[in-house]
């Protein structure tokens, strides 16, 4: 059967045969069809995407790739690809391929999909990026192991090893006894 489905101010018809959707354009509106090898792509939970180095990372939740993309950790030469099933993608898009509109429809689900379970959302190890473009929380601009991007700000713990602190203030003692500086005087009755 063929139905109409109205995106925005897109109309596209999709055409259903042997349970697989494919779009097709229509005339009327833009003409844009994102490719029928995507899916639903409206529908999907999770997405993969590929690193700088061409590395594909995911799945994960498509809450996080929208907040990644708004924030500008993507562009629209990202390519991403959705994970129906849980299952590693064999095909991957531009977000320019998959939505007409990124920054309006890039990884925004349509009202009927279902909800899926809450997921702790991680945040990418790396984003590359050509030139800085602004602070982003919790990541620190610069060229190293993955190339030119925003790398996660993860400073190390302080750590107080007592042990050091003794020997520190030992070897301190002895330069400065050695210097011929004045050692501390810890009370008024020390000469």
């Amino acid at each position: 059967g063929t139905r109409t489905r109205c995106r925005g101010s897109q109309r596209a018809k999709v055409s259903t045969q042997n349970g697989m959707s494919t779009a097709v354009a229509s005339s009327s509106g833009s003409g844009f069809v994102p490719p029928a090898e995507a899916g639903r792509i409206s529908h999907a939970q999770m997405w993969w995407y590929q690193d700088a180095m061409g590395t594909e990372q995911g799945p994960y939740p498509v809450q996080q790739l929208r907040s990644w993309f708004s924030h500008g950790y993507f562009t629209n030469d990202t390519l991403t690809a959705a994970s129906y099933y849980g299952e590693v993608p064999t095909q991957f898009w531009r977000i320019s391929e998959l939505w007409e509109r990124p920054a309006q429809q890039a990884f925004v689900l349509a009202e009927d999909a279902e909800a899926a379970a809450p997921v702790v959302m991680n945040e990418p190890e790396f984003v590359e990026c050509n030139s800085f473009t602004g602070h982003k929380e919790g990541y620190v601009f610069k060229a190293d192991q993955y190339g030119l991007g925003y790398y996660k700000d993860e400073p190390p713990e302080p750590t107080v090893d007592v042990e050091k602190l003794i020997e520190e203030n030992r070897k301190r003692f002895r330069t400065n006894k050695l210097s011929g500086q004045a050692t501390p005087k810890f009370d008024a009755w020390s000469d």
